[in-house]
């Protein structure tokens, strides 16, 4: 959420294209672009839910997992601003 009122870990995942091709068919959810899918409820949730099981695979506890996600369909790069200018 980005701010001190809510005490929740939020996630920005940069899915392979690949991957949500995958999970697009498993799902019978029409193909779209990558900007559409990361936008889509039943993509996103199904992403959720994956990284929640690899989080208890791994012995995290509830505080430590991500709640919401947010999928972004472009590659983080050292030289482009991701965040505000303070």
């Amino acid at each position: 959420y980005g701010n001190s009122l809510h005490a929740v870990l939020v996630g920005i995942v940069v899915p392979e294209v690949d991957t949500v091709v995958k999970l697009v068919k498993s799902l019978g959810i029409p193909r779209l672009d990558i900007v559409e899918l990361c936008q889509h409820g039943e993509v996103v949730a199904a992403m959720h839910k994956d990284i929640v099981r690899m989080c208890k695979a791994a012995g995290l506890h509830s505080f430590e997992m991500v709640k919401p996600i947010i999928l972004h369909p472009k590659p983080f790069s050292v030289g482009k601003r991701l965040t505000p200018q303070v």
